[in-house]
């Protein structure tokens, strides 16, 4: 004789729940209302104690599309380390502050993209950040920085520095070395 316990669907979207996978859900539901009250909500859960709710809010924030929350977005790129020693931006929230950031296409991101590609601790999070950087690549400085970051020790930056750097030169024909874009750069320079 089998007994069948009752079970629920899952988790349900809950931004004021205990479970931090709740929170996550629920901030993805409030950016699909799309309403400005949501993002007062999403933007306090930005300093929720989980980093999974964090998280959430950040995905969230990229899907309502609005470059009033690049700043808050930024701050969640850095890795900071609390009193109890746990980090507060996990590389999950850092890289996917990255792909918001790319997402709002707000020009005040791209100094602290710069940053998390040069020094993130990381090496997911910078590959995260090379990518973003692609939305930006007509900003000074972004070409050069991925020039140098396909000296990066991840290999997976290095390669994806590259790929960037093909996509948005049409120069596909150019290996991923960084002494032949560079004088690639000094052919371009009048």
């Amino acid at each position: 004789m089998f007994v069948v316990a009752a079970c629920s669907n899952g988790p349900t979207a809950n931004t004021k729940s205990l479970d931090a996978y709740e929170r996550y859900l629920g901030a993805l539901e409030l950016a699909e209302g799309g309403d400005p009250i949501d993002a007062r909500d999403l933007l306090g859960l930005l300093a929720d104690p989980d980093p999974l709710a964090r998280d959430g809010a950040v995905v969230a924030l990229g899907l309502l599309g609005d470059s009033q929350h690049t700043s808050a977005v930024i701050n969640m790129l850095y890795e900071r380390v609390e009193a109890d020693g746990q980090v507060r931006n996990t590389p999950l929230v850092r890289a996917d502050a990255c792909r918001t950031l790319a997402r709002l296409r707000d020009e005040r991101a791209v100094p602290a993209l710069l940053n998390v590609l040069k020094g993130d601790t990381d090496e997911g999070v910078r590959r995260t950040a090379a990518l973003a950087l692609e939305s930006f690549a007509d900003r000074p400085g972004v070409v050069e920085a991925l020039v140098d970051a396909m000296g990066d020790s991840g290999v997976s930056v290095a390669h994806d520095a590259h790929g960037v750097l093909a996509r948005v030169s049409g120069r596909d024909d150019l290996p991923r070395d960084p002494a032949a874009w560079r004088e690639w750069l000094k052919s371009r320079t009048p």
